[in-house]
């Protein structure tokens, strides 16, 4: 299974939240703190299997916001069917709901555990872990766990052999122990020897029973002593037998002795370190190939290159290229402009001609100019002070009238202006005769008069001087006008109205001339610029050795614009021809580098092992494999030699034992060990058959009823003793046997998880520790070192027991997962431990783990996301 998206609406501190582009291999979800990733953690873990019951100082993550928890997983199968498993509510573990592809939903919590096939359990403890159950071995220790790691080798599930052991050790002691009182074997003894006292007293003849029990006890024990040697000359006789069946496997061990220590001296090279050989050579093979694909990609662009030809003046003007390009519309504008205004100056000519035509002979100095703005002004005065003149004509129709009328004003004027002075002389004097005799108001009546007098008088003046004035103003227009015109050079014949005129026509005169002046210039200007661009087009033709002008200048310009054009697309190609060139350069570079660097390590990594070549080497790990394969064989020939002989033994014993070993000698001394045996077993018959007729004489001396009671009790006892024995040697050979093959089983049979977490566990730790077992009798693990050496967990640090836990469930899932649906694996922050050699080999494991299933790191550390993300993982969002 393989959950691509997650979608929490309702977890902890987490709510409308997602994660999606999920998919196979190393998935990283990287927060700091308090982000919510133990929340996700969880969250995963329970919509598969359901929401806890509320228990105290147990954290279910109730979400923060008071709602009800929910969410869902989009996943698919390893069939490549989609499923959206969706869990919501407290109650129950939560309402499950699954969706397939096709549609299908269900909401039974069995159709889930049937896509699942694993425990919460199990799942809790292996596929989803924290760095907290990583470490803690009771996470190990269910029974479901301990059965898949401990229940595989020798078909006995549900059965300890510790107890097994124990019980055949308390059998054998309960039958008999040195020095015990309350055993069979010593409770048998017992009453035997109180039968014999018993049958003693019942005989009837004693001293003949008594003769007869010395004569018994005689041949007994000369019987016992033949019987004695007999088993003496059997062990011997099974001993030579062993020697000569051990023989065969001697010589096969002795072969294999010899071989190994005449063996080349080579150095030993495992398939691990074949194999990391084989990846340094793909690597410097890789880097030597591409190398070389660079370099003679190099030569290649290196000669496009120089087979361009650039035209580098024509590049250089290549913004003037532009500009006359930019001003061919402008080119063939001025042209039609040229044209209108040279229409346009014949015509101003004419009117220029007409125009002083009508101004000719008016201005005296031989000058025809407009008015200044002073004289229009002066101008506009003379013709409103003429304009009065005319108006004060008119108003004198009857002139004589007038001056008549004004003849008797002058005399009435004088007579009362004689009269006003009189008076107000008079009203003066009395005004002060008044003030003096104390008549103020009178005084000032009478100045008053005298004020009024005063002031008639120069009104009458006034009058006169008006006249006056008037007759000398009309004198001095005409004399101001005079000069005026004098100033202006025109003649004094000219009235106001003519001479403005004569202004207008001036002023239009000067107009044509400006205008014209300014259609000459513009016309100077636009020849002068189109003459500018002929030019720039001779010289930038000149550049262009296939262009010859035309005259034609816009069809000129358009051709060195697609030359220009030309060129600098072949600059370019050769720019980016040189760039590329550059890059690749700098990428041979970089690749000798590299492949000095591959070069070195590759040849250091073969200085290691003092070998000179990957042929070397190769033919060193050959050699390895037979040295190890002969030490195998010897050890497996020692083994059968130790069966054989039916103890532990060392090289040296074994030497003893059979070192200049003749298969010859060996038949001889069987020969005469069989026959030596053969005759001992015929006195033990002569004696056997004594010792009956004497028993048959103490059968008829105790022939009565008690007797036969005391002796078939005795019978009883004896075979019971035997019994005993025998029972009590089978529980010790059982035992023996039993402890060699718990011995074996270990060595040889330890179940595929823990060969798988072996490999692994070793990968972790770079090959320090090689290999996990557990012996039978306990469920503690055993760690084997690279120099051979038993250690215990609680032996190893803090960092290398996560290490081994970590293997110990990746083992799990391997063999998990070939029986059933794969799970999602989902570690959070497991690898904060790891030194910085371990995590890099780890990550390795971890990547190779991932290539069949996925598996979703989350963490905090910012250096262990970089490390995954450099080694393949892909980061996901949340």
């Amino acid at each position: 299974m393989i959950i691509k998206a997650i979608f929490i609406d309702n977890y902890g501190s987490l709510s409308d939240r997602k994660s999606n582009g999920l998919g196979k291999g190393i998935n990283v979800l990287y927060g700091p703190n308090e982000h919510g990733k133990t929340t996700l953690f969880e969250f995963v873990r329970r919509i598969l299997f359901g929401f806890p019951p509320k228990k105290k100082n147990f954290n279910r993550f109730e979400p923060v916001n008071g709602n009800a928890p929910g969410g869902r997983l989009e996943c698919v199968l390893d069939n490549g069917e989609d499923v959206i498993i969706e869990r919501k509510n407290w109650r129950k573990g939560g309402d499950v709901l699954i969706t397939w592809h096709d549609g299908r939903t269900s909401k039974n919590p069995e159709d889930l555990k049937t896509i699942l096939r694993a425990g919460e359990i199990f799942y809790r403890n292996v596929f989803a872990v924290s760095i907290e159950e990583l470490y803690s071995v009771d996470s190990l220790s269910d029974d479901d766990i301990k059965s898949r790691i401990y229940g595989a080798g020798m078909d006995i599930d549900g059965v300890s052999l510790a107890v097994i052991k124990k019980r055949f050790a308390a059998s054998a002691d309960d039958i008999f122990k040195p020095r015990g009182q309350n055993q069979i074997f010593a409770s048998l003894k017992k009453q035997l020897s109180d039968l014999n006292s018993k049958i003693t007293e019942a005989g009837s003849s004693i001293d003949q029973y008594e003769e007869l029990i010395g004569q018994q006890e005689a041949v007994s024990a000369e019987l016992n002593k033949l019987r004695e040697q007999d088993k003496k000359l059997g062990n011997q006789l099974r001993g030579y037998e062993r020697k000569r069946d051990a023989s065969g496997e001697y010589l096969k061990f002795k072969t294999c002795q010899g071989q190994l220590k005449n063996f080349p001296d080579t150095p030993e090279v495992g398939d691990s370190e074949l194999e990391e050989l084989r990846e340094l050579k793909t690597r410097l093979d890789l880097s030597e190939n591409k190398l070389a694909d660079h370099k003679v990609e190099c030569e290649k662009l290196n000669l496009e290159y120089e087979e361009i030809v650039i035209n580098n003046e024509l590049l250089a003007n290549a913004s003037e290229v532009i500009a006359l390009q930019g001003s061919i519309e402008r080119y063939r504008m001025e042209t039609g402009a040229i044209k209108a205004r040279e229409k346009s100056i014949e015509r101003l000519n004419s009117d220029i001609m007409f125009a002083k035509e009508e101004v000719t002979g008016i201005a005296l100095n031989g000058i025809n100019s407009p008015l200044t703005l002073k004289q229009q002004s002066d101008l506009e005065v003379f013709r409103q002070r003429f304009d009065i003149q005319r108006q004060e004509e008119i108003a004198s129709q009857n002139l004589e009238q007038v001056l008549q009328q004004q003849s008797k004003m002058r005399f009435d004027n004088k007579v009362l202006k004689k009269i006003c002075l009189a008076a107000a002389i008079i009203s003066l004097i009395a005004g002060g005769v008044f003030l003096e005799i104390g008549m103020k108001n009178n005084a000032y009546a009478l100045w008053v008069i005298t004020f009024i007098s005063i002031i008639a008088v120069l009104m009458c003046n006034k009058g006169h001087e008006n006249d006056v004035d008037a007759k000398e103003e009309d004198n001095q227009l005409e004399k101001d006008w005079a000069d005026w015109l004098d100033s202006a050079s025109l003649s004094r014949k000219m009235q106001p109205d003519t001479v403005l005129k004569y202004s207008e026509k001036c002023q239009n005169l000067s107009k044509l001339e400006t205008e014209k002046q300014g259609l000459e210039k513009e016309v100077e200007v636009a020849n002068g610029w189109q003459e500018g661009i002929k030019q720039r087009v001779r010289v930038i033709s000149a550049m262009i050795p296939s262009v010859l002008p035309s005259g034609d200048i816009p069809a000129d310009i358009n051709v060195i614009a697609s030359a220009a054009r030309a060129n600098e697309a072949l600059n370019t190609e050769k720019n980016s021809l040189n760039k590329r060139c550059s890059e690749t350069k700098n990428n041979v570079v970089e690749l000798q580098k590299r492949y000095a660097a591959a070069s070195k390590t590759y040849s250091e990594y073969l200085k290691k092992y003092n070998l000179d070549s990957f042929l070397s080497f190769k033919e060193a790990h050959n050699l390895s494999k037979k040295r190890e394969s002969l030490k195998d064989a010897q050890s497996r020939h020692f083994e059968r030699l130790c069966e054989i002989f039916c103890e532990e033994l060392d090289t040296n014993k074994l030497n003893n034992l059979l070192n200049d070993l003749s298969l010859d000698v060996l038949e001889e001394q069987i020969a005469e060990v069989k026959s030596d045996k053969n005759q001992l077993g015929q006195k033990i018959d002569e004696l056997n058959a004594k010792r009956g007729s004497i028993e048959n004489e103490l059968q008829n001396i105790t022939s009565d009823d008690q007797l036969i009671q005391l002796r078939n009790e005795r019978e009883r006892v004896i075979q019971q003793v035997r019994d005993a024995a025998g029972e009590w040697a089978v529980y010790v050979t059982a035992n023996t046997i039993l402890n060699k093959s718990i011995a074996r089983y270990e060595r040889e049979k330890q179940p595929e998880v823990l060969r798988q977490a072996s490999e692994i566990f070793k990968n972790f730790t770079s090959g320090r520790y090689i290999g996990i077992s557990k012996p039978l009798e306990s469920d503690e693990l055993q760690i084997l070192t690279s120099n051979k050496t038993m250690m215990n967990v609680t032996q190893l640090s803090r960092g290398t027991r996560e290490q081994l836990y970590l293997a110990m469930r990746l083992g799990l899932i391997e063999q998990y997962e070939q029986q059933t649906e794969a799970l999602p694996v989902v570690f959070d922050d497991i690898l904060v431990n790891f030194d910085q050699q371990r995590l890099q080999t780890a990550v390795k494991t971890l990547n190779k783990f991932a290539e069949k299933r996925q598996v979703i790191m989350l963490t905090c550390h910012k250096f262990v996301r970089d490390i995954l993300l450099k080694n393949g993982a892909s980061e996901v969002s949340f």
